[in-house]
């Protein structure tokens, strides 16, 4: 019983570490998506 409550706690930390580290990721690439976009957007300015 003890190991299982050990391997629990565990895994329970290990998603907990994964879920920050994800959501850091799409921080970031959300950020490059909307720089992307703005880019894209002045450049469109400048051909009209």
């Amino acid at each position: 019983m003890r190991a299982n409550a050990c391997y629990h706690t565990a895994t329970t930390l290990a998603t907990i570490a994964v879920t920050t580290m994800d959501k850091a990721i799409q921080a970031e690439s959300e950020s490059m998506r909307a720089k992307r976009m703005l880019i894209h957007r002045e450049r469109n300015k400048e051909r009209k």
